[in-house]
């Protein structure tokens, strides 16, 4: 137990040796999908885990000390305290063990993927998805997902060989996106695109070279699209499954979009164009 400004009680329980190790183990993909759980860093991402949809805060780790300095530490042990979260005290120097920021904030939450299954959630699918295909990049892709969020994406598929979604890179660009949106991972594209034009949905894809300029084309009511990386573009097996292929024209002498920026732009269109 301890006193919160001579005031209040908290009950916590300090981090042991093998609560670290299973911590540290969490910044791996294997680990982290065997678990279905992945760590949060800082403050921001842990507020917004705990007021998200699709993620389940499972514990919350806390430097003590910024109980007295900062009320926002304080609410997020409030709401971990009302919803029976177990919440563990750590000094600051123990959160570099297992944080993978150079300067952690002394919190951390761990929390676990709450998705629906693809097969069940497509029968209600409706409005804009977006369709990753082996983009590696994990800022990127932390990019999209947080400009996806910000466009109301209905949801977002990503291939097998696009870069982890809950990798600490992509949880951190993507600004809390990530938790707003389901988003599932190790999706088979050659087989989920024709679940979702049964579903009414047209398949539209951005395309380098060769499409027609989106400003002119109006969106479809329910849309999936198709965005690869620019490095190696879309898989070649894809193209019989592509309704529309659109290209966003260059004015300019830049070389090229890379994926995010691409698929901002897209959203956008779409989003003026309903």
């Amino acid at each position: 137990m301890l006193g919160a400004r001579g005031e209040r009680k908290i009950r916590y329980s300090s981090l042991s040796n093998a609560h670290l190790r299973v911590l540290r183990a969490l910044q791996t993909k294997k680990q982290r999908r065997k678990e279905a759980k992945f760590l949060l860093e800082g403050l921001r991402l842990c507020e917004e885990a705990f007021a998200c949809r699709w993620v389940e805060p499972q514990e919350l780790i806390i430097d003590p000390k910024r109980l007295a300095s900062d009320q926002r530490f304080l609410a997020l042990v409030d709401i971990a305290e009302r919803k029976r979260i177990p919440l563990f005290f750590s000094e600051a120097d123990i959160f570099h063990q297992f944080c993978d920021t150079q300067h952690p904030q002394g919190i951390a939450c761990v929390v676990r993927s709450i998705l629906p299954r693809l097969d069940e959630y497509i029968i209600k699918a409706t409005g804009v998805w977006l369709a990753i295909d082996s983009l590696r990049d994990p800022g990127n892709l932390g990019t999209i997902l947080r400009t996806a969020a910000w466009f109301g994406v209905s949801g977002v598929l990503l291939s097998p060989s696009t870069v982890d979604s809950t990798s600490p890179k992509v949880v951190r660009s993507s600004m809390g996106g990530l938790f707003h949106l389901p988003v599932f991972a190790d999706t088979d594209l050659l087989h989920w695109l024709p679940r979702f034009r049964e579903q009414g949905f047209r398949i539209t894809a951005a395309m380098t070279t060769g499409g027609i300029d989106p400003g002119g084309i109006q969106a479809a009511d329910r849309e999936l699209i198709l965005v690869g990386s620019e490095a190696a573009g879309l898989d070649l097996r894809l193209a019989s499954e592509i309704d529309l292929r659109l290209t966003i024209s260059r004015i300019g002498r830049g070389e090229s979009l890379n994926a995010a920026q691409a698929a901002a732009i897209l959203l956008y269109i779409h989003s003026q164009r309903k």
